[in-house]
């Protein structure tokens, strides 16, 4: 899967999850913090979603370095190889 694909994904996990309305909200540079003003607990549950679609664990303290959408992404590529 390319970055691009991944970062949609994530998207649309937002989506689901009532942080926004639509996927053109949310933009492959937004923070997820501050931009889209996610929490501890939202953090958790996007990395639980992310863990199941993917098959993959990402690493707490690596989720953390993720500021953006697009940087979650690439952590995913790199852990998962997908």
């Amino acid at each position: 899967m390319t970055k691009n694909e991944i970062a949609d994904q994530i998207k649309n996990i937002l989506v689901v999850q009532g942080i926004a309305k639509t996927k053109t909200e949310i933009e492959a540079t937004s923070t997820l913090r501050t931009d889209l003003g996610l929490d501890e607990v939202q953090i958790i549950e996007l990395v639980g979603a992310i863990d199941e679609i993917y098959g993959i664990t990402l690493d707490a303290d690596e989720v953390e370095k993720a500021e953006t959408v697009e940087q979650l992404a690439e952590l995913i590529q790199r852990t998962g190889n997908v």
